[in-house]
């Protein structure tokens, strides 16, 4: 699902940041539909993504996988 260089920029964007969903899908060239229906609950479900009040963050585990890639 997840190219290598989409994987990078999240990381670079978005490592200490909230984001919402629509920046996110924009990033990833995917549809809003898509990543709320199939990526956010997988992310979530795995531990690598939170949602707060200001929208959604990495978390400590997804930052930790990202910056292995980089």
């Amino acid at each position: 699902m997840f190219k290598l260089n989409f994987r990078k920029s999240i990381y670079h964007l978005f490592q200490q940041k909230p984001f919402s969903l629509g920046t996110l899908g924009q990033i990833l060239n995917e549809p809003l539909l898509t990543i709320t229906n199939n990526l956010e609950p997988f992310l979530l479900k795995k531990g690598y993504l939170l949602k707060t009040p200001r929208g959604r963050m990495l978390t400590s585990k997804a930052i930790q996988f990202l910056k292995n890639l980089t």
